[in-house]
């Protein structure tokens, strides 16, 4: 008996959930006549930015302690220093995604005009169950598509004997909705929607 030929297809498959933590970047950014008098503005404003977020729930843990840049300001011909800016950013992660907005509009409100906000994210904080889930769809996709062929040329499709995942075309779960900024005074009205994971696969099945 002749060995069994083979074939190949790609299968797909797609999992999602909602977002269960809010990553955000913030800052603060002061200016003075010298490092000191700004670094000064910049720390009180940082200080109050994390404890405002701190009496909304978030955890010290999930603080990042900020980093800090020292800029030269410098006049519009560029001829002399006439100033110093000092930046204080901070990444925070908030687990109570309800509450994400309230925690942004508290630490934007304390840190007043020196406040900075430089990004927002819906994550799920561990994808691997959800990869796993659309890991065994696009292997089951695969056997389906090739199950299709197989009927259409009267073979049957044996077992799995090879599976290759094919690179993301993202790195990551990314947000369907985008976060709605406008300031409602009692919190920043903020919407998740679902995280999308999509996993492809090459996989080559005997078929007999």
């Amino acid at each position: 008996m002749a060995d069994p030929t083979t074939i190949t297809v790609h299968g797909e498959g797609r999992a999602s959930a909602p977002p269960d933590v809010v990553r955000l970047e913030l800052g603060i950014a002061a200016q003075g006549d010298s490092v000191g008098a700004a670094l000064a503005d910049a720390n009180e404003g940082m200080l109050a930015m994390q404890h405002a977020m701190r009496d909304q729930g978030v955890a010290e843990a999930d603080l990042r302690s900020p980093a800090v840049a020292v800029h030269a300001v410098h006049d519009r011909d560029h001829t002399r220093v006439v100033g110093y800016e000092v930046r204080q950013d901070v990444s925070v992660v908030v687990r109570d995604v309800a509450a994400a907005g309230t925690v942004l509009a508290a630490a934007l409100q304390a840190g007043g005009d020196l406040a900075r906000m430089h990004g927002l994210a819906f994550v799920l904080e561990d994808p691997g169950p959800l990869l796993a889930q659309a890991r065994a769809a696009a292997v089951a996709d695969a056997r389906q598509r090739a199950e299709q062929y197989g009927e259409a040329a009267d073979r049957t499709v044996g077992a799995v004997l090879r599976i290759v995942e094919q690179p993301p075309q993202r790195p990551g779960p990314m947000p369907r909705a985008m976060a709605a900024m406008a300031d409602t005074g009692g919190g920043v009205p903020l919407q998740g929607g679902t995280q999308e994971v999509q996993a492809t696969v090459v996989v080559e099945l005997a078929l007999e």
